[in-house]
């Protein structure tokens, strides 16, 4: 898990507090096999854990290589996300 530019209170103009409630993890959330860049917000209760075993996938919000999850820099996953 990789850190962050700023802090919380000193967000850049085009990034929205509201989608965004903190930067970094959320309360309750399961994160297994994964790398998650820089300045993410995980919303409380996402599950990242690739229960399918999916070997190579790309989404809006994520991508899979290699059975390895990647969070990209700036990602916003709303609470209860299941990868």
């Amino acid at each position: 898990m990789l850190g962050t530019d700023y802090y919380l209170w000193d967000l850049p103009d085009d990034a929205s507090r509201e989608n965004c409630p903190h930067l970094g993890v959320g309360e309750d959330c399961q994160i297994e096999n994964a790398i998650i860049d820089k300045n993410a917000c995980i919303g409380d209760g996402c599950r990242i854990v690739n229960e399918k075993g999916i070997q190579e996938e790309v989404s809006d919000l994520y991508e899979i290589h290699e059975g390895v999850t990647i969070i990209p820099r700036n990602a916003v996953l709303p609470p209860g996300t299941v990868i």
